[in-house]
């Protein structure tokens, strides 16, 4: 599964929205990819996904 970032926000519908994304991930055994378009967004996101513990999503910088 792909999901297309602009950018990577920090606040508590956004973390509530990952824990959802994770969850689903997991119950259908799958990895879970975020394209983000800069290392800067990409640096946000694994910052944010290692303080929630999510090991499912994997991140990576593509061309908007």
């Amino acid at each position: 599964m792909i999901d297309r970032k602009w950018s990577v926000v920090d606040r508590p519908r956004s973390r509530a929205q990952i824990l959802r994304q994770s969850e689903a991930l997991a119950e259908h055994r799958s990895i879970g990819t975020w394209e983000v378009p800069t290392p800067v967004q990409k640096t946000k996101a694994l910052k944010l996904l290692k303080q929630m513990n999510i090991t499912n999503i994997h991140v990576k910088v593509v061309k908007p």
